[in-house]
């Protein structure tokens, strides 16, 4: 009987915060009292698990709660409701902290065309192309974006795009903003675009969301040897269980080149124990991949005047589990795209001091986010854990900052070219002797 009382214990906190009863299955409209307790639960994890707010300094969460209560009242639909929900996070600054839509809803208004588009040389401008059936609309490379269904590109970002972005730093949130979020909408509805192209000539065309038969998609991990004997590898997320295989074996096929390249610019995370085992290979020493602390919420404190409390994990010291070590030198390419896990990996091999970072300064938030479910159908996440340098130096809402700083250009990508990595292919050279 013991036994089972200490069960049954257990059973009630394991119940608490899971929020199983809020995770109601997706409706077009919710009721306004499920809808409020959406908004509550949100809110209260933030205020429990978000370590900090240096990203919106001064802010106060509970008067920002009030003020989107009657906001939540007002959403007559789901849709609405989350929209709601992503302003509210928005505003906290943390780009680990987002509101998701249910997949009913991101299927329907979260289409976009396949098209990358970038702020390059304070341009909106096309940066890939993934459909022949684009192509045949004329739509290319390098052309610039100056108008979203008759308005201007910043005015239509800034009214419909910014405002349901969580971010963490302001080069992170041009990334959302005109990268990422920049064309999505209603796959029924094409979005209607005003193009230059390099000439000057200006056109003006509907491009669907969706209904492609035709998408390319780029190969998530590269390993090459470029001209000269320079090892390349790019990999472009660390969400990905293969890697445990891909990363040793890549290392191993580079392992006699001259310098190596390692290219995180369009990394947006994952597991930080991939890039873990990218720098085994870099080092025969124990190094430090970087410091985190987290927020304890007991009770007892807060009563005792010792709030906030925190729980420092301290700093990570890592062996090198590698079959070898590469010695040779190290250019690590990083960009506002480098994100969560890939920061961490950019930190450390900072840290080490093994090499060279070179692009420009990456998004600035990592941290382990706590998940959960929403009425309708959706989820949530919020940043649980603050990642720091090892030496306490900040990263988040700063990003990782870049020891030469060299941006894409309108030039080079007009000609196919990629500036930044031939930038980097000279400074190996150099430190080769060779520049």
């Amino acid at each position: 009987p013991e036994y089972q009382h200490v069960l049954a214990l257990w059973r009630s906190e394991a119940r608490r915060g899971r929020s199983e009863v809020l995770a109601t299955p997706y409706r077009d409209a919710l009721d306004v009292d499920e809808a409020i307790a959406g908004l509550s639960l949100l809110w209260s994890r933030v205020a429990t698990s978000l370590p900090n707010f240096q990203t919106a300094p001064g802010l106060d969460l509970d008067s920002l709660y009030l003020a989107y209560l009657p906001r939540v009242r007002r959403a007559e639909t789901t849709y609405d409701y989350y929209r709601v929900l992503r302003r509210f996070t928005a505003e906290l600054r943390d780009a680990h902290t987002n509101v998701y839509f249910p997949p009913e809803l991101a299927q329907r208004k979260n289409a976009r065309p396949p098209l990358r588009t970038q702020r390059v040389e304070d341009r909106v401008v096309v940066t890939a192309v993934l459909s022949p059936e684009l192509e045949a609309l004329g739509i290319g490379v390098g052309m610039e974006i100056l108008q979203i269904d008759g308005m201007d590109v910043d005015e239509y970002a800034a009214r419909e795009v910014i405002p349901y972005q969580s971010s963490s730093t302001p080069q992170d949130l041009l990334v959302r903003a005109y990268r990422y979020a920049l064309l999505a909408g209603d796959v029924d509805r094409p979005v209607r675009l005003t193009l230059r192209d390099e000439a000057g000539n200006v056109r003006v065309g509907e491009v669907p969301r969706g209904g492609y038969a035709s998408v390319r998609s780029a190969p998530h991990t590269t390993d090459t040897i470029l001209a000269g004997g320079i090892g390349y590898l790019r990999i472009d997320g660390f969400d990905r269980t293969e890697l445990d295989e891909y990363i040793p074996a890549a290392m191993d096929r580079l392992a006699d080149t001259r310098g190596l390249i390692i290219d995180v610019r369009f990394n947006g995370g994952g597991n930080t124990i991939h890039g873990l085992r990218i720098l085994d290979h870099l080092t025969e020493s124990p190094y430090v991949a970087g410091r985190s602390w987290a927020r304890e919420h007991v009770g007892l404190y807060q009563a005792r005047g010792l709030w906030p409390h925190t729980l420092d994990f301290g700093s990570y010291v890592r062996a090198p589990q590698a079959s070898y070590h590469y010695s040779g030198p190290v250019v690590v390419l990083v960009s506002a795209m480098t994100f969560s896990a890939a920061e961490d990996f950019a930190v450390a091999f900072d840290a080490l001091g093994r090499g060279v970072i070179m692009g420009e300064a990456t998004g600035g938030s990592s941290g382990q986010p706590l998940r959960l479910a929403l009425p309708g159908g959706g989820t949530a996440r919020v940043r649980s854990k603050h990642d720091t340098y090892p030496d306490g130096t900040e990263f988040i809402g700063v990003g990782v900052q870049p020891h030469i700083v060299v941006r894409p250009t309108l030039q080079a990508l007009r000609q196919g070219r990629d500036n930044v990595l031939d930038r980097a292919m000279e400074e190996i050279l150099r430190r080769l002797g060779e520049g």
